[in-house]
């Protein structure tokens, strides 16, 4: 009777660890699945308070947050006001983690498993910034200029990701660059020259540039801040290298008559020249004035000396009268 009750508890305790171990086989990649998306919604959860803590404080603002990222990531990536996770579940199977954001952001998140410290910045651009793979030097430039007046900077493109990029620079009006298109291996950087060429007719205020640097999913600008003041065309006054200004014009006209006495034809000048957009003057040539009526024109008569001798004038002696004028 023991013997046989022994059997049967050797029997039920081989059933029962049979059972455990069936659904420990079923219920465990279960819970491996569960945690690993857990850790990615924790992950990204952090990701979208940090985000919008720095999008309340408007441009400028930078912090760091620490996340944990789970294996099996296929990719991960932040665009279109949401970050997107993928995770690898089984040989055929994957799902998305997705986690919206009040917020523009663009970036990418590594994929590696384990403990990682993402940046999280709102760049002058409008958009936040997440874990930068380029950046640009210098960042930040106050340029005191002139209208008319140009300037050289030279920027440095760094590509601190892990895969070669192809990026695009973009410039705003007044900024030309060198280079707008180019591949960058990872770790390594290019210089590129910015040339920022202020109009003759830019008014005494301060202006805002930037030159932006794209890659895919990533994006990062540097600000350029133009003092333009000094002397300049279109203030009023007429400064030390100006000739004129256009609001004072000052290009009065040396030249008011010339006359040809030979060929009996005049010039009349106006008072006052062109003063240009680059506070240059400039005069109007006028056209000769032919005598063609026996010299009856006042301008040829009263004040020119026409006669190859030089000792009459029309209406002078020797006869007098304009008569004169084609002997």
């Amino acid at each position: 009777m023991k013997g046989q009750a022994s059997i049967e508890l050797i029997s039920y305790i081989g059933l029962f660890m049979l059972i455990a171990s069936a659904l420990t086989m079923y219920s465990y990649p279960q819970w491996i699945a569960q945690n690993k998306v857990g850790k990615a919604e924790i992950a990204l959860k952090d990701l979208k308070n940090t985000v919008e803590n720095v999008y309340g404080f408007g441009p400028g603002r930078r912090q760091t947050v620490t996340i944990k990222l789970p294996s099996d990531i296929v990719y991960a990536q932040a665009k279109d006001n949401r970050f997107i996770m993928q995770l690898q579940m089984s040989e055929k199977h994957t799902t998305d983690v997705v986690e919206a954001v009040d917020a523009p952001i663009i970036g990418t998140l590594p994929t590696t498993e384990g403990t990682h410290q993402i940046t999280v910045e709102y760049s002058d651009s409008g958009f936040i910034i997440i874990g930068q793979t380029i950046t640009i030097n210098p960042n930040y430039q106050l340029i005191e200029t002139t209208p008319n007046n140009q300037t050289n900077i030279i920027y440095t493109i760094t590509n601190i990701g892990d895969t070669q990029l192809e990026i695009t620079l973009n410039s705003d009006s007044w900024v030309t660059l060198n280079e707008t298109h180019f591949n960058l291996i990872n770790n390594t950087e290019k210089k590129v020259y910015a040339e920022i060429s202020v109009p003759s007719d830019a008014k005494k205020i301060f202006y805002e540039k930037y030159v932006t640097a794209t890659a895919t999913n990533a994006l990062v600008s540097a600000k350029i801040i133009l003092d333009v003041g000094g002397e300049f065309c279109g203030d009023g006054i007429v400064d030390l290298l100006e000739e004129c200004d256009t609001i004072n014009n000052r290009c009065i006209n040396e030249e008011s008559l010339v006359c040809d006495t030979d060929n009996t034809r005049y010039k009349v000048y106006p008072e006052f020249g062109v003063c240009t957009n680059e506070c240059k003057c400039e005069y109007i040539e006028p056209e000769w004035i032919i005598c063609g009526d026996g010299c009856n024109d006042p301008n040829y008569c009263n004040n020119c000396n026409h006669q190859s001798d030089g000792k009459n004038n029309c209406g002078g002696g020797g006869g007098g009268g304009c008569n004169l004028c084609n002997s």
